[in-house]
């Protein structure tokens, strides 16, 4: 999965400010009152844990929570690549028949 670098840089920004506000390295103290400031930590806390969540599932190949499993063609290169060394030539064989396979079978 690929995210659109000005959503992703938009999300760093709330990520940096949030994190900044439950820190305490930006203080909300006497702009708001001590309800409201917990209330706005709170949420700045709970905002980092969900984009944490989606710019893990977007940096990394590995299913996550919000990420799809990877497409066939990608499950069976993997399987290919792990052969082991000792794979009989009829294993590579299949393996490399199933790849080729999802290659054409694939659709973009």
């Amino acid at each position: 999965m690929q995210m659109d670098p000005k959503v992703a840089m938009i999300i760093k920004i709330v990520l940096g400010l949030a994190t900044a506000v439950t820190s305490g390295t930006l203080s909300l103290t006497g702009l708001v009152s001590p309800q409201t400031n917990a209330l706005i930590v709170a949420v700045c806390s709970s905002l980092i844990a969900i984009l944490g969540i989606i710019m893990s599932a977007y940096s990394s190949s590995a299913p996550g929570p919000l990420a799809p499993p990877d497409p066939d063609v990608v499950v069976k290169a993997q399987q290919v690549a792990n052969l082991p060394p000792t794979a009989s030539p009829n294993q590579i064989a299949v393996a490399k028949k199933a790849a080729t396979n999802a290659v054409e079978d694939h659709q973009p």
